[in-house]
C-alpha cells in the first residue's frame, strides 16, 4: 500500500517527520503532496518548492514522488477553501498517474490552526470517500489556539475531540535529524522564529510524532470550543470557511452515521448565538438611555396632530378617519400623509395599555429594543464574530443620532426598527445562503406601511437577491417578497377605492389645502431644511401667506425676484383663506420657465446641494431638545450673513445649542471619517461579512440621499435609518480590526 501525504503548504511536512521516516525505513516510497501554491505575502513559491524538496530528498524520498499540484495550477496560498473542486479533480488526475495499487492516507488535521489546514482536511476526507477508505486515513497536528489567549498557539499537540492519539516513535538520533531539517526553510524565517522553539521542544523532549484516526463527522462541528486560531489571526472565520466549503462537502464529503436524519443536501452551519443575558443587556440599555431622554424632555412631534385623530378613531370607532372621534362620523381617510401603520400602531398600544402618550414612547421604543436585538443577532449568526454583532448594538444603543428621536411621538423611531429588522433579515439570508422571502416580506411591508420612504429599502432586497442567488432564482424570490407586500398594499388600495378615495393619498399640499403652484415653486430651490419655517409653516399654520419669506439665493434672476414679490404681495391679501387659482397657477408657470431657463441648477445643483445639506448639516440639532431652537429666523440669518464672525456670535449667544449641534456634527463627520476609511480595509483583508455590511450601508445611505434629494425634502432626519446601518458597520468593523490589530498575523 502506498501512503499519501497531503499538505497545505510547503514546510508542514515537518508534522510528519516521524510517519515519513516510518514507511521510508520499511523500504516504500511515499507520494506528497502539496495542495497551495504557499505564495502568501509575496513568498518566493520556488524557493519554498525547492526548500521542502530538499528536505524530502534528505528523507529519502524521490523527487518525482513529490508533487507542487498547487504551486503548478495557481491555487493560493490562503484562499485553498474557495478552490476545493478544482484541487480534488487535479489530486484524482495525478494520483492515478502515480499509484496503481491501494493508499494509506495522511492529512493536516481538523484543528481550527490554519483556515487552509483545514480546506486540505477536506480534500482528504472527499479522497477518503472516493477510495472508500474506511480505516487506513489519519490525520496530523500541525497547531492550533484551543484554550490559549491571543495568538498563542501549541504544536503537534493533537486535539481530544479528534479521537485518541497513536504515536509513531522516532529514536533522538533521528529527532535531531529532523531538527535540523526546521534550517532548510529560510524562506520562512519569521515564521519559524515562532515557531521553531516549540517544535525544537517536542521533538528532543518527545519520544516521536502523532497521529489520530479520522471522522468525517467531525467536519461539522467547530474544531474546537472557542475562537479558532485563524479566527484570531483575522485570516477567515469558520462560519464563512464553512458556507465557502459547503457545496464541496455536500457533493464529495457526505454525511457520516452521527448525522442520522439528515442528507447530504442539508448541510448547515451551526450558527453562532450571543447569550441571552447580553441581548438582554442590549435591549435595557437602548430602553433605558431612550427613555431617560424621552421622559425628560418630551415633545409630540409635527404629525402628532394628525396621527392621533385616526387613532382615536381606529380605537373607537374601527374606521381609519380624521373626523372628530365623537359622534362616530368616520368620514373616510387615508390615514394621514403616509400610510396608516403608525396610527394602527398607536390605537394598538392605547388598546393594551390606555390611552396615554407614555405609552406610546415606552411602546414604540421598546420595539426598537427589539428590532435592535434582532439586528445583533443576526450579525452574529452571519459574521460568525459574536462580538462584531455585540459591539454593533452597543453603538446603536448609545447612539447620540438614535436616542433623541424617542422625545417624539413620530415615525422616525419605528422606522429605524423596520430599517434593522429588513437588514437583519438580509443578513440572515446570506448566512442561509438563500432570500428569505417571508420575513423580507414582512418587514419591508412594516417599512412601508409606516412612512411611503420605507419602500426605498426594496433596492436593498434586490440587491441581495442577486448577490445570493443566480438573476432567475434572485428575480424569482424578489418577486415573491414583492408578492407579500402587494398583498397589503393592495388590500389598503382596494379599502380606499371602495369608500371613494384615490388609491393613494394625495400630495401634502393637497392634503393641507395649500396652493399646490406656490407649493412646487417653493420646494424646487429648497437646498436646507431651515427653509421650511420661510414659507411652509406660514402656510401651513393658518394660511399666513403675508408671512412667507423667500431667500435671495431662491431666484435664478431678477426678473424672477420681481415676479415672486409682486405675486406674494397681492397673494397677502388672502391670509386664512384659499390662495386663488390664478395666483397659484402663475407660480406653476414660474415653476416651468425656471425649469427652461435654468435646467442645470433645476435638474443638478440644487438637488446636489440639497443631499449635501442632508448628509453634512452643521447645525442638525439630531433631535436633542435646544434652549434656543426657537430663535427668531431672521434674526439667526442676519447673523449668519455676517460670515464667521456672526455665527461665532451666534454660538456665544446659544452655548448650549453650539454645543449640542457642533458636537453632533463632529460625531457626524467621525462617523463618515470612520466609514470611508473602510474603504481601504475593504481589500483582500475584511472578511466578506463586514464587505456586505459596508456596501449595503453605503447603499442604503445612497438611495436615501437621492430620493429626498429628488423630492426636495432635504431634512436631515430623513437618513437616520441609514446612519444606523453605518454607525452598525463602522462599530462592527472597529473591533474587527482592534482585534486583528491585537492579534497580529503570523503566517504560520
Amino acid at each position: 500500500m502506498t501512503p499519501v501525504f497531503l499538505f497545505a503548504h510547503q514546510d508542514d511536512e515537518f508534522a510528519t517527520f516521524s510517519a515519513l521516516q516510518m514507511y521510508l525505513r520499511q523500504g516504500v516510497q511515499p507520494v506528497c503532496v502539496y495542495l497551495t501554491d504557499g505564495g502568501a505575502g509575496g513568498q518566493n513559491i520556488k524557493r519554498r518548492n525547492d526548500e521542502s524538496l530538499t528536505v524530502m530528498q534528505a528523507l529519502g524520498v524521490e523527487p518525482e514522488r513529490v508533487i507542487f499540484l498547487g504551486g503548478d495550477h495557481g491555487i493560493p496560498d490562503g484562499k485553498l477553501s474557495a478552490h476545493l473542486d478544482e484541487v480534488f479533480s487535479r489530486l484524482l488526475a495525478c494520483l492515478e498517474l502515480v499509484i496503481a495499487d491501494a493508499i494509506h492516507l495522511y492529512i493536516p488535521a481538523w484543528e481550527g490552526g490554519h483556515q487552509d489546514h483545514d480546506a486540505a482536511h477536506l480534500v482528504g476526507l472527499a479522497l477518503m470517500k472516493h477510495k472508500n477508505l474506511d480505516k487506513d486515513v489519519w490525520q496530523f497536528s500541525l497547531y492550533h489556539g484551543r484554550s490559549l489567549p491571543g495568538i498563542l498557539f501549541k504544536v503537534l499537540s493533537p486535539l481530544k475531540e479528534n479521537g485518541p492519539s497513536e504515536l509513531i516513535p522516532s529514536s533522538l538520533n533521528e529527532r535531531i535529524r529532523f531538527l535540523r531539517f526546521i534550517f532548510s526553510y529560510r524562506s520562512q524565517l519569521k515564521t519559524w522564529i515562532g515557531l521553531g522553539p516549540f517544535v525544537a521542544f517536542k521533538l528532543l523532549f518527545g519520544r516521536g510524532q502523532f497521529r489520530q484516526p479520522v471522522s468525517r463527522d467531525r467536519c461539522f462541528e467547530r474544531p474546537h470550543p472557542g475562537r479558532l486560531l485563524y479566527e484570531k489571526r483575522g485570516a477567515s472565520v469558520f462560519e464563512e470557511f464553512s458556507q465557502s466549503a459547503a457545496g464541496f462537502i455536500d457533493r464529495y464529503v457526505g454525511l457520516g452515521d452521527a448525522k442520522k436524519g439528515m442528507n447530504d443536501s442539508s448541510f448547515q452551519i451551526k450558527p453562532v448565538q450571543i447569550q441571552w443575558q447580553v441581548l438582554l443587556a442590549l435591549f435595557v440599555l437602548a430602553l433605558a438611555t431612550r427613555m431617560m431622554v424621552a421622559l425628560g424632555w418630551p415633545e409630540k412631534g409635527g404629525d402628532y396632530s394628525l396621527y392621533v385623530p385616526v387613532a382615536e378613531n381606529i380605537l373607537n370607532n374601527f374606521c381609519i378617519s380624521y373626523s372628530p372621534v365623537e359622534g362616530g362620523l368616520c368620514e373616510p381617510h387615508w390615514g394621514g400623509s403616509h400610510p396608516p401603520g403608525f396610527p394602527i400602531f398607536i390605537a394598538a398600544v392605547w388598546a393594551v395599555f390606555g390611552q396615554s402618550d407614555v405609552a406610546i414612547r415606552w411602546a414604540q421604543v421598546a420595539v426598537e429594543g427589539i428590532a435592535l436585538v434582532w439586528f445583533v443577532r443576526a450579525i452574529a449568526v452571519y459574521s460568525g464574530v459574536a462580538r462584531a454583532g455585540i459591539a454593533a448594538g452597543l453603538l446603536i444603543a448609545l447612539s447620540p443620532l438614535q436616542i433623541p428621536y424617542a422625545r417624539f411621538i413620530s415615525t422616525e423611531i419605528l422606522a429605524v426598527a423596520a430599517a434593522l429588522w429588513v437588514f437583519a433579515e438580509v443578513l440572515l439570508s446570506f448566512a442561509e445562503k438563500k432570500l428569505r422571502v417571508v420575513p423580507l416580506g414582512l418587514a419591508v411591508t412594516a417599512a412601508f406601511f409606516l412612512r411611503y420612504d420605507g419602500a426605498v429599502i426594496c433596492g436593498l432586497v434586490a440587491l441581495a437577491a442577486f448577490l445570493i442567488h443566480r438573476p432567475v432564482e434572485a428575480i424569482w424570490r424578489g418577486a415573491l417578497v414583492a408578492m407579500i407586500l402587494s398583498v397589503f398594499v393592495g388590500g389598503w388600495i382596494g379599502r380606499n377605492v371602495s369608500v371613494g378615495l384615490t388609491p393613494l393619498p394625495p400630495s401634502q399640499a393637497e392634503l393641507h389645502h395649500l396652493p399646490k403652484g406656490l407649493f412646487k415653486w417653493c420646494a424646487s430651490w429648497m437646498t436646507s431644511q431651515y427653509d421650511w419655517p420661510r414659507w411652509y409653516y406660514p402656510m401651513q399654520h393658518g394660511k399666513k401667506y403675508s408671512k412667507i419669506r423667500i431667500p435671495d439665493r431662491a431666484y435664478i434672476s431678477d426678473e424672477e425676484k420681481q415676479r415672486v414679490e409682486t405675486l406674494l404681495k397681492e397673494l397677502s391679501r388672502y391670509d386664512g383663506q384659499v390662495a386663488p387659482s390664478q395666483i397659484d397657477q402663475a407660480f406653476e408657470n414660474l415653476l416651468e420657465d425656471r425649469k427652461q431657463n435654468a435646467p442645470l441648477r433645476h435638474y443638478l445643483v440644487d438637488p446636489v446641494k440639497g443631499v449635501l445639506h442632508m448628509l453634512f448639516n452643521p447645525y442638525y440639532s439630531m433631535g436633542w431638545p435646544t434652549p434656543a431652537g426657537n430663535v427668531d429666523h431672521d434674526e439667526r440669518d442676519k447673523l449668519m450673513a455676517q460670515g464667521v464672525a456672526g455665527k461665532i456670535q451666534l454660538a456665544l449667544n446659544n452655548p448650549v445649542d453650539a454645543l449640542i449641534r457642533g458636537g453632533g456634527f463632529i460625531y457626524r463627520l467621525g462617523i463618515w471619517a470612520l466609514f470611508l476609511a473602510g474603504a481601504l480595509f475593504m481589500g483582500r483583508i475584511a472578511p466578506r461579512w463586514l464587505k456586505i455590511l459596508w456596501l449595503f450601508s453605503l447603499s442604503y445611505m445612497a438611495l436615501r440621499s437621492l430620493f429626498f434629494g429628488a423630492l426636495s425634502i432635504v431634512d436631515s432626519r430623513f437618513l437616520l435609518q441609514g446612519y444606523a446601518y453605518m454607525e452598525t458597520t463602522v462599530a462592527a468593523g472597529l473591533y474587527y480590526w482592534a482585534v486583528r490589530r491585537k492579534d497580529k498575523q503570523v503566517n504560520l
